[in-house]
């Protein structure tokens, strides 16, 4: 679902560059506001990219292993109760 939602941003991104702009400014203007929809566009895909990625793998079983929490003696209570 990713890609043709992509494919649709990248497409509407690029397509304001040969638009003529729908109200009369300068032509700098025109593609100063083009180029930063883009970089914003590309990087709003970058971000979905990188949270849409699968959970790393560990290669190494004893390295998903929980660690055991160390028992805390004399705590808060003084060790009673």
């Amino acid at each position: 679902m990713f890609a043709p939602a992509a494919g649709g941003v990248l497409t509407y991104a690029w397509h304001g560059f040969p638009q003529p702009p729908a109200v009369p400014v300068d032509a700098a203007l025109d593609l100063a506001g083009n180029t930063a929809f883009a970089v914003a566009a590309v990087g709003l895909l970058v971000v979905a990219a990188l949270r849409l990625r699968p959970a790393r793998v560990v290669s190494d079983p004893s390295e998903s292993r929980e660690r055991p929490v160390p028992e805390v003696v004399g705590g808060p209570s003084g060790g009673r109760g």
